[in-house]
């Protein structure tokens, strides 16, 4: 064996190790955004539609599938009566009107739809402990790309009572920009909370595959690379 088809044969070791991970993480779902971990002792309330921008880990532009969404809120300990309160989370796509933000950022509003809790199943308000609550929404199949909002709505809670989002920040997984998006009467803007002064990363966490082409594209990259470094080695 020449010295050269060693450095070839290890080159395609390290290629077929790498596919193997990928094949491994496209079989079962992996943690692509987590943001639960480190909370700020701190709550932002909104009566209108609001969430977070997520940036997922993984390839950038890539398709995934989410199979897993998990955020945390809080509602004022009352709910009387609790039958009639509820929320509604949604997902969108990225893809809406390009918008500048006051403080320095422009960014693509959330545009496609790409769930709507309320299609499938009602969210009732718990009192949970001392207000706080954890929603686990499995099951899900819902194709996005690498970066997306999710949002929340409170409905039927009175003047007196409160539903907001805890806010965790860093995020462990992924990444998340210091704003947030707010439904306006259908307009979308993004805002800060305190100026800035206090992150406006929500709680969640996101488990998704990914999706076969973006599999497919890293693996035929990958060979193509090896057949070209072949063929130029055989040239020489």
């Amino acid at each position: 064996m020449t010295k050269t088809n060693v450095r070839f044969g290890g080159k395609l070791a390290i290629l077929a190790l790498g596919l193997a991970a990928v094949g491994s993480w496209a079989q079962g779902s992996a943690i692509v955004y987590d943001n639960t971990t480190h909370w700020q002792n701190n709550i932002f309330y909104d009566n209108r539609e609001f969430g977070d921008e997520v940036n997922m880990i993984g390839i950038s532009g890539g398709v995934y599938k989410i199979t897993e969404f998990s955020f945390e809120y809080f509602v004022s300990p009352t709910l009387i009566p609790a039958s009639t309160k509820t929320l509604v989370l949604r997902l969108y796509a990225l893809d809406g009107p390009t918008t500048s933000i006051p403080f320095g950022r422009t960014a693509a509003t959330p545009g496609t739809e790409l769930f709507d809790s309320s299609d499938y199943f009602t969210i009732p308000l718990t009192i949970g402990q001392n207000g706080y609550n954890r929603i686990d929404i499995g099951g899900l199949d819902i194709n996005a790309s690498d970066r997306m909002a999710w949002t929340v709505q409170f409905s039927g809670l009175a003047p007196n009572e409160q539903g907001g989002l805890l806010i965790y920040n860093p995020p462990t997984v992924g990444t998340s920009f210091n704003d947030f998006w707010r439904n306006n009467g259908g307009t979308w803007t993004l805002s800060q909370i305190d100026g800035g002064a206090v992150f406006a990363n929500f709680g969640a966490r996101v488990l998704a595959i990914p999706e076969p082409t973006s599999l497919q594209l890293l693996a035929l990259a990958g060979l193509g690379t090896l057949g070209w470094w072949a063929i130029r080695r055989r040239a020489a």
